[in-house]
């Protein structure tokens, strides 16, 4: 064995009993490797405070759509045209952009079910709803006139009318949201008393 292997050797042997050793001969390499370690902890954390921070600013600012009341202009019987009303508003800090507005009402003994949005050949009026905007109206009647059967089972408190609707529009940062909302309103009750169903009145995140 040469001098060199053997001091070699020795050296070894002396790290394998005192790993102390080792540390101090390779420190350099130490501090690189958790240098660069730090450095990536660093970067992530840094990318993550960064993303809640944008997704905490876009919730902030963007609009958000909701009904805020239901009224009848009339209530129902065999002969006087009514319709239904509801206002939307938009509570959000910017506008909401290509809005629209889906409804229906009905006559029923039961909550119908959510609003599907229907695909129509005619798209309908699209619009701005402004921020801080609480009365903008939209309206719907019946699609055929009740028969004298239902008005009946409606004044007997047997069934209730129901108006829903889906809303759907853009942020001023180009993502698409919906909110779906359902009002039912019983005979006998002042003509903006509207109760909230059970389910369909909800908005995306």
């Amino acid at each position: 064995m040469s001098e060199t292997e053997w001091r070699s050797w020795i050296r070894k042997k002396v790290q394998a009993a005192n790993p102390f050793l080792w540390v101090i001969e390779n420190w350099r390499r130490i501090l690189e490797v958790t240098a660069w370690l730090a450095a990536i902890g660093y970067a992530l954390v840094t990318y993550f405070q960064w993303r809640d921070i944008r997704n905490n600013f876009i919730v902030d600012q963007r609009a958000w759509v909701s009904a805020r009341q239901f009224l009848l202009t009339s209530e129902l019987d065999e002969t006087s045209a009514f319709r239904a009303r509801v206002f939307i508003q938009n509570t959000g800090k910017t506008p909401a952009i290509d809005f629209m507005v889906q409804n229906a009402m009905a006559l029923s003994d039961h909550v119908p079910p959510c609003f599907q949005w229907k695909q129509t050949s005619t798209a309908p009026n699209r619009g701005i709803l402004p921020p801080n905007l609480t009365d903008y109206l939209i309206q719907a009647n019946l699609r055929t006139p009740p028969s004298q059967d239902v008005v009946k089972r409606y004044r007997e408190h047997k069934m209730d009318l129901y108006f829903y609707g889906m809303a759907r529009y853009k942020d001023v940062f180009g993502k698409d949201h919906w909110t779906q909302f359902c009002g039912f309103h019983t005979f006998g009750d002042q003509l903006t008393d509207f109760g909230l169903c059970g389910s369909c009145n909800e908005m995306d995140r």
